[in-house]
């Protein structure tokens, strides 16, 4: 098993003569680049995209345009590394105040959990995360959802048709689908009982183009 951003996940199976058998992503948006070797996905979950800040902060932060504000310490993820850093520009960019928080960002990573290892150190003050990134450690941080119409990330699964594991992968997928309590206790809203999507017919909404 491979754990990465889903940009570098993408222009790594991209890459390869071989694609995995399963993958797993943080949203549908990294679905259509690898939608010959993945036709088809099935949503198992979805999480909010918020702000995870320090407990006790002196500066209210509930809004993305709170993270503009003087002398605050953001961190994002990367735009092509990963899906959140992907949507994170998106709706910077769209809320345009892309150039105003990037002032104040000052660390880019793949994954978010790297993101919430540096707001338990103190390195930062705020950071876009997903709500179950921050759930783990939510004696230590407080969380507030972003109010934009995409910030809601959908976990989707998709086996790649014609691996020679393609059956394992399948099972595995039928495991995921019966188990919800495990997805649930951690933090994710199950949408795992809903019909499989068409890789294909995946469209990516206008504020992340």
């Amino acid at each position: 098993t491979v754990f990465n951003g889903c940009g570098v996940l993408c222009a790594q199976m991209q890459a390869m003569n071989v694609p995995p058998d399963a993958y797993y992503a943080c949203d549908i948006c990294f679905v259509p680049p690898v939608a010959e070797q993945f036709p088809e996905v099935v949503i198992l979950t979805e999480t909010r995209i918020g702000i995870a800040k320090r407990k006790n902060l002196s500066q209210e932060i509930s809004t993305l345009m709170d993270l503009a504000r003087p002398g605050i310490k953001v961190g994002i993820c990367n735009q092509k590394q990963s899906t959140l850093g992907s949507m994170t520009a998106g709706m910077l960019k769209q809320s345009g105040l892309a150039e105003a928080v990037r002032k104040n960002v000052v660390v880019e990573v793949p994954t978010a959990d790297l993101l919430i290892n540096q707001l338990r150190t103190n390195a930062l003050d705020a950071a876009i995360v997903y709500e179950v990134n921050a759930l783990l450690v939510d004696e230590h941080l407080d969380f507030v959802s972003i109010r934009h119409p995409g910030a809601i990330a959908l976990q989707p699964f998709g086996v790649n048709v014609g691996s020679p594991r393609e059956q394992l992968a399948r099972r595995l997928e039928d495991f995921f689908r019966a188990n919800p309590e495990a997805f649930v206790k951690a933090g994710f809203v199950w949408r795992g009982d809903e019909a499989p999507l068409k890789s294909s017919e995946i469209k990516i909404p206008e504020w992340l183009k």
